[in-house]
């Protein structure tokens, strides 16, 4: 199954994430959230887009302890990279 969050660059830290929502009333934004949310298994009321928000380029903020939520989104990026081909 292909994930809908991928690493898109190893230099740079962003990563691709696609949500099938028109970007109308920040439909697509609140898709983002609610994808970033439940890929972190973190509560979609902590993800927020911060900027970008009529852009294809966003920058998100996830509250909660920063450590913490570095740590998991390593994991979660690791994974990813074994499932791609190589």
């Amino acid at each position: 199954m292909r994930s809908p969050v991928s690493r898109f660059s190893a230099r740079r830290p962003y990563s691709r994430a696609r949500v099938r929502a028109l970007p109308e009333a920040g439909r697509a934004n609140a898709a983002l959230e609610r994808l970033i949310a439940t890929w972190l298994h973190v509560p979609p009321s902590s993800v927020s887009v911060v900027q970008g928000g009529k852009s294809r380029l966003k920058q998100v903020e996830i509250a909660g302890d920063a450590d913490a939520l570095a740590a998991l989104a390593a994991t979660r990026i690791s994974e990813l990279e074994n499932l791609s081909p190589s």
